[in-house]
């Protein structure tokens, strides 16, 4: 049974385990911390490790925790939810340290010529990524390899990986209540928020998957912004104007992990989230390519504020309001972003950056994805068309649902987000 509060659905299962945790937690029983220091001590239990392989992760996660804690509504479910997965991060940075020094060996690993697809969010990345990682003469990441990084894949086990049995983004191995809790999830966010969350970007534990995943791990990903939509806006504006060489950096030793036992493979990575750091991304990767993939914004914005108002109402205490609230803070962000972007543009290596319509992938994705592997130095390989043809037959569009938005819904319309995106849509006008 889903029920409507203030806006926000809720399923019977969220409202009375949420119910009985603000009683507890009232009541002196129940105390969810999210400092720092405890959860770095829980995470160290939990893994029977010390070594996080430095502390220079210990400033972004004390500036998202006080975030949380300032600015977001969370719920006691929600709460639950993002301690654990903090612990899950903290566990993986200690499981990633003990793999670095038990096979120093991993930091030799070549990664070379990666392809980056990048462009703002909702802008076709996804679908470009999952048509490119058809080909087998390529390297993708999947959900599971990004969520939970080690022990390091192995071609030998990795169809049968148990990792791709989990859930995504499911903490049910967490001990005691919390695992027990985090295990309900699909109960406690129900079928109908599921499907939305599909039909806006479907997930599943073998499918290519966003490499920001991995900036998770630094605490510096856009993915906490995601799950909190515009909850936290200043850690999102502090991420879009911090110097991430450090994250990067920290980053590469993670690739160098997932394709140690993967050599000869050229990597092709996705998130909307290098579009904010493409120096630093080539300052780390100098001889990478990036697709660059373009849209209307008035068709971005919109498409990304209902997709961060499907995650952070699963988290959050949203009011009815908050739509109105979150379209100009994401207008603002994304703005921003666009505008860091081009800036950089004119000091990066442009025979190396390669832009793609999202008009293009939309129309005729196999036809541009071919035409992008000649750019791109890929060879032509029949099996790999076919591969790629056949992906799309089983995945045609919107097979998980439909994701409407309006921009009305959000207290902007398409005057307002042409007018922010004025520099942007000039600069770019004829892939959008």
């Amino acid at each position: 049974m889903i029920a409507t509060t203030a806006g926000v659905m809720r399923t019977l299962t969220y409202r009375i385990v949420d119910q009985i945790g603000r009683v507890l937690r009232d009541h002196g029983l129940l105390t969810i911390s999210l400092r720092p220091e405890e959860l770095c001590e829980v995470a160290q239990f939990r893994a029977h490790l010390t070594d996080f392989g430095g502390d220079d992760f210990l400033a972004p996660l004390s500036m998202l925790v006080q975030c949380l804690e300032e600015e977001a509504t969370l719920t006691v479910v929600g709460r639950l939810f993002i301690k654990e997965i903090l612990i899950q991060k903290l566990i993986n940075r200690l499981l990633l340290a003990d793999s670095f020094r038990r096979h120093p060996e991993i930091m030799d690993v070549e990664i070379r010529a990666p392809i980056f697809i990048t462009g703002l969010p909702r802008t076709g990345t996804t679908l470009l990524h999952r048509v490119m990682s058809q080909d087998t003469a390529l390297r993708h990441l999947q959900m599971w390899e990004v969520w939970k990084p080690t022990p390091p894949p192995d071609p030998a086990t990795y169809a049968t990986d148990p990792r791709r049995r989990n859930r995504p983004y499911n903490n049910s191995d967490a001990p005691g209540i919390p695992g027990i809790i985090c295990g309900l999830e699909d109960q406690l966010i129900g079928t109908e928020i599921i499907q939305k969350r599909q039909a806006a970007h479907m997930v599943g534990m073998s499918e290519p998957e966003e490499c920001q995943l991995l900036f998770m791990n630094s605490f510096t990903s856009q993915e906490f912004v995601l799950f909190f939509a515009d909850a936290i806006p200043s850690y999102a504006m502090c991420l879009l104007n911090q110097d991430l060489i450090r994250s990067y950096q920290y980053y590469r030793l993670q690739l160098q992990l997932l394709t140690w036992k993967f050599p000869g493979r050229r990597l092709i990575l996705k998130s909307p989230m290098h579009l904010q750091s493409l120096n630093t991304l080539f300052q780390v990767f100098p001889d990478a390519s990036v697709i660059w993939c373009h849209r209307d914004p008035r068709s971005v914005v919109p498409s990304w504020c209902k997709l961060n108002r499907i995650d952070g109402e699963i988290y959050n205490s949203v009011s009815s309001e908050g739509g109105y609230r979150l379209g100009p803070s994401v207008l603002k962000w994304l703005g921003a972003e666009a505008d860091q972007a081009m800036e950089t543009l004119r000091i990066l290596p442009q025979e190396q950056i390669v832009h793609v319509s999202y008009r293009d992938c939309a129309s005729d994705i196999l036809n541009c994805v071919l035409t992008l592997r000649g750019r791109l130095g890929l060879s032509e390989h029949n099996a790999a068309t076919e591969q790629m043809r056949a992906w799309t037959v089983r995945n045609p569009a919107h097979n998980h649902g439909v994701h409407e938005y309006k921009a009305a819904t959000f207290g902007l319309n398409d005057e307002a987000i042409n007018e922010r995106f004025s520099s942007y849509r000039r600069a770019f006008a004829s892939y959008l």
